[in-house]
Order: structure tokens, then C-alpha cells, then sequence
């Protein structure tokens, strides 16, 4: 299995990794145009209050400052999927800088109030002390206090003014749900859902309830979720789109279409969380053709990395479904751009000749699967030849010694490939003594397991006046 891993890679015997790609650098916050919330009065003021003048400038300073303290506290992260739940990892790139556009909005919507009166309101002071602290709390039930004013003022007005209305509840409801990203799942969830009726041409918004619905298990929500967001990011990268609030206005074409690739992978791993492999397959495939197509354009060595992702993901519902031919094809597309990518990453080199060792195990499983077992052989082999070199490099790594171990066992234990007996026992004798090698470790923890296992295919082996 191959996982893009937003750190650098760690690979272990049970899930493989790739080397992460240097990310793009992100579009600055003021590149984006975030719709602020700071046009309405304290909710205390009353429903019928009438937007306010002007608000002061913001003291840029203050607000770098407490953007800073939120960011160390991690409070309405980006990074709010804990690890292994959720969706797949293939990221929304796009999403730091909308969601930090959104951010800022909120927290200068606050210091401008702050500004506005002397002394400045107890419940916004208390809020503005809590955000140094690095706490959203205040800011949340001040921005939910700003929401409510504007949602009961909102009844006086109609036709366009109305429109614009919604569309600045909006904005406030997704500052709530960015800020509690992290911090309060339902309250985040809620939040953007009340966003997507005011705003349905949101999809960040929409990402973002899908996201959530896969933390709190509703697998098929996430799933129907990211494809109606796909549908809304193909929309806006090929039209001007409909009117909306959505802070993602400045996303490049090719960063829509990009979100297009996540929704249409992530969707396929909602489906295969839910064992759909038949509908799993076709999201996966959706997800390939659009990075491929993606790939044409925007040739970044993350880009392919994403294409190998999904290739191998896709590869892997291929094979559950017992189709070996369209699974060996996807493997071999993941090995191509493997080979291609290792050739630009002299430093990674080791961790890129990990995955091409795990590619040609795989490309040679379903060679056989489909009746070239010759072929097959030759592949095992290659994988064999990367595995030792990567052995003698460090066998102390888990995730090679215990890779080849596997590899080994397999074709020790293989009766289906043209290998004599001997070949097949010094393979087998070769391994134990590799493992005779090592002294920590998980495999030194397993030691015994793994003996015994080798030495049961010696002993299932023809005597070796037989071969």
C-alpha cells in the first residue's frame, strides 16, 4: 500500500511510504478576499441594529500577533484529522491559505470591535485576552452572538441586499467552523452546515462537512459530500461561478482542478473503508484521470507523486475485485513514476528503491495472477536484487529486513514458479541467516516467529537429492 505522507517518510513493514515532495509554497492570506464579519453590531445592541459605520483600521500588529498564538496553539488548525481516521492523505494544498484568509477575517472582525468603543465591551475584551492565550472560545461565542443579530436582521431585507446578507451570515458561520476545527468537532460541523444553506456555492465549506463526517464515522455522508464538492470545484475552474462567500475566490484554475483530484480520491477511500469496492474502483479511477490530466499541466514532482497514490490505490481495488490485468496496468504506472521520481531525488534515494522494491513484488503478484508466470519470476527476482541492496545498506531497518524476509518466504514457499528445490532452499538459508544478523528491533523482538516460519518451508521442501 503506498500512503503520501505530509512529513517525511517513514516506512515500516506494515504500511509503505513514499518520500514526501516539498510542498508549494502557500498563497499569502491577503491574496485571498475573506469576507468579514465586522459590518454588524453586538449582538446585545439588538436584532434591528443597522450595520455600523466604517470600522477603525485594524492594529496589524496585534492581529500578526494573535494569528501567531492561535497558530502555536494549534486552535482551528488546518491539521484537525487525527491520525488514521478520516480521509485519505492526499491533501487539499489550497486549503491553508482559504482557511487562513478565513481566520484572519474573523480575528480582525473582533480587534476592529475591540477598537470601536472605549472602554471596549467585557465580552470582547475577555475574548481578545483569550486569543493571546491562544483560546477561541470567546472568539466563537462572539462570532455565534454576531451571527444571530445579523440572522435576525436579515428578515428586513430583499432581492439583492438579501443575497449580499446571506452571504455575510455566511462568512461568520464558517469563521465558527474554521476557529473550531480541532477544538469541538460538532460545534465545527454544525457551523459549516449552516454555512452550505446560506451558501451553497461554497465546496471548501462543503470539504470541510465531509472531513468532518468522516471523524465522527459517517463514512457514506464524507463520501457523498466530497463528490458533490468535486462537482462545485469542476463548476467554478470552468465558469465565473455563482455569487458566493467562499473565501477560495483567488484559487488558481489549476488548484481548482486539483481539489478535484482530493475529493474524487477521498471519496473512493470513504468507499473502501466501506468495503464498496465496486464503487470505490470507479472513484479512485475518476481521481487517476483528473491528476493525470492535472499532470499535463502542472508537471511538479508532487503531482506525480499524487498520480503513483492513486495508481496504487486504485491498483489495490482492482486486485480485491479479481481483475489482475487492470491491477498490474496501475502498478506498473506507480513503478514508472517511481523510477522517474527517484532519478530527481538523489537524497531519498534509499526510501524510493523501498517503494520499487514493493512495486515489483506487487507487478509480479499479478503477472502471475495472470498466467505469465516466466515473467512473473523476473520481476520477483529485480525486487529481490533492490531488497539485498537495500539490506546491506542497513539491516537494522525493519521495514527492508522485513520486506525481503517476506519476499523470501514467498518464493521459498512457491511451488508455481520455475525454481529448482535448491534454489529455493539456499533463498530460504540465506534468510535465516540475515535474520541471524540482526540484534534489535521489532524483528529481533520476533525473532522466533520468523525462524520458525523459514525453517517450516525448509522442512515442506523435496529432500534435496529430489530437485
Amino acid at each position: 500500500m503506498l500512503v503520501l505522507a505530509p512529513a517525511l517518510l517513514a516506512a515500516c513493514a506494515v504500511c509503505l511510504h513514499l518520500p514526501a515532495q516539498a510542498q508549494p509554497g502557500n498563497t499569502p492570506a491577503a491574496a485571498v478576499a475573506p469576507a468579514s464579519a465586522a459590518g454588524h453590531d453586538d449582538a446585545k445592541a439588538g436584532a434591528g441594529a443597522a450595520a455600523s459605520a466604517a470600522p477603525p483600521a485594524v492594529d496589524e500588529v496585534r492581529l500578526t500577533r494573535l494569528l501567531a498564538a492561535l497558530a502555536k496553539s494549534r486552535a482551528g488548525s488546518d491539521n484537525y484529522v487525527a491520525d488514521g481516521v478520516g480521509p485519505g492523505l492526499l491533501s487539499f494544498d489550497e486549503l491553508a491559505s482559504v482557511w487562513a484568509g478565513t481566520r484572519r477575517a474573523g480575528v480582525a472582525a473582533l480587534l476592529q470591535r475591540s477598537q470601536a468603543t472605549t472602554p471596549t465591551p467585557a465580552p470582547v475584551q475577555q475574548a481578545v485576552e483569550r486569543l493571546e492565550r491562544g483560546e477561541v472560545q470567546g472568539l466563537l461565542t462572539w462570532l455565534a452572538e454576531q451571527e444571530a443579530a445579523a440572522t435576525a436582521a436579515a428578515r428586513s431585507f430583499t432581492g439583492a441586499a438579501a443575497l449580499q446578507h446571506r452571504l455575510e451570515i455566511a462568512a461568520l458561520a464558517r469563521q465558527q467552523g474554521v476557529f473550531a476545527l480541532g477544538v469541538d468537532t460538532q460545534l465545527a460541523l454544525a457551523a459549516f452546515r449552516r454555512v452550505l444553506e446560506l451558501d451553497g456555492n461554497d465546496p471548501w465549506s462543503l470539504t470541510a462537512v465531509a472531513d468532518l463526517l468522516a471523524i465522527v464515522n459517517d463514512q457514506a455522508g464524507a463520501a457523498a459530500a466530497y463528490q458533490a464538492a468535486g462537482q462545485l470545484f469542476k463548476a467554478q475552474a470552468g465558469t465565473a461561478g455563482q455569487p458566493t462567500s467562499a473565501p477560495g475566490a483567488a484559487v488558481d484554475p489549476k488548484g481548482l482542478r486539483h481539489a478535484q483530484v482530493v475529493c474524487s480520491y477521498r471519496r473512493g477511500e470513504m468507499l473502501a473503508y466501506l468495503d464498496k469496492r465496486d464503487e470505490a474502483a470507479p472513484a479512485y479511477r475518476e481521481a487517476l484521470d483528473q491528476a493525470e490530466a492535472l499532470l499535463r499541466i502542472d508537471d511538479r514532482p508532487e503531482r506525480q507523486v499524487e498520480v503513483a497514490n492513486v495508481s496504487d490505490r486504485l491498483a489495490e481495488q482492482f486486485a480485491a475485485l479479481s481483475q489482475p490485468t487492470e491491477a498490474l496496468a496501475a502498478h506498473q504506472r506507480s513503478l514508472a513514476l517511481a523510477e522517474q521520481l527517484a532519478q530527481g531525488d538523489p537524497e531519498r534515494e534509499a526510501q524510493w528503491q523501498f517503494y520499487i522494491f514493493d512495486k515489483h513484488e506487487h507487478i509480479a503478484d499479478m503477472q502471475l495472477a495472470v498466467g505469465a508466470p516466466d515473467v512473473a519470476l523476473t520481476s520477483y527476482r529485480t525486487g529481490l536484487e533492490i531488497g539485498e541492496k537495500l539490506v546491506t545498506l542497513d539491516i537494522t531497518n525493519d521495514a527492508w529486513l522485513g520486506g525481503l524476509l517476506n519476499l523470501i518466504a514467498k518464493l521459498g514457499a512457491s511451488t508455481t514458479l520455475d525454481q529448482t528445490g535448491e534454489e529455493r532452499r539456499q533463498l530460504v538459508l540465506h534468510g535465516l541467516e540475515l535474520l541471524g544478523r540482526v540484534r534489535s528491533g521489532a524483528l529481533w523482538d520476533n525473532q522466533d516467529e520468523w525462524a520458525d516460519r523459514l525453517r517450516q518451508i525448509l522442512d515442506d521442501l523435496p529432500p534435496p537429492d529430489g530437485t
